[in-house]
């Protein structure tokens, strides 16, 4: 998952959450890159929230993701700033 705008956050840092249908898949604090990676996520539909600090500020947003078999899924999402 690419998080384009995430050099514009404070210290270069974004948390990610992935939820799918049993709970949390993942959760990770992520820092000088715009990118995050999970692997061996078993195909299905899930929830990510992105959440980060600037300027002071938090924001927060979410995303729906898919999962195909066989495939490698690359979102992009933003932070709403």
């Amino acid at each position: 998952m690419t998080v384009p705008n995430s050099d514009n956050a404070d210290g270069f840092a974004f948390d990610v959450l992935m939820e799918g249908s049993n709970g949390k898949v993942a959760q990770e604090k992520i820092t000088k890159t715009k990118k995050w990676v999970q692997i061996n996520v078993p195909p299905g539909q899930y929830k990510v929230s992105i959440g980060a600090t600037v300027g002071g500020k938090r924001v927060n947003t979410a995303a729906a993701i898919l999962v195909k078999p066989q495939e490698v899924t690359r979102p992009e999402i933003p932070l709403p700033i």
